[in-house]
């Protein structure tokens, strides 16, 4: 969910998602994605207590 701003999600696959304020949107567990605040933001995320990030070079 995003409080100001915008924020964007490319997904591997190609596609992307945006969010403004007071919107949200939901990546599946497993689904390679990057985010990228469109100007200042402030987000909230939730996430399993043990999930895992993974950084993948390309």
């Amino acid at each position: 969910m995003s409080d100001a701003g915008a924020t964007a999600a490319e997904l591997k696959e190609g596609s992307s998602i945006r969010v403004g304020p007071l919107q949200a949107a939901t990546v599946p567990a497993g689904v390679v994605h990057r985010t990228i605040s469109v100007g200042r933001t402030v987000n909230l995320s939730f996430e399993r207590a043990r999930a895992e990030t993974v950084f993948l070079d390309e």
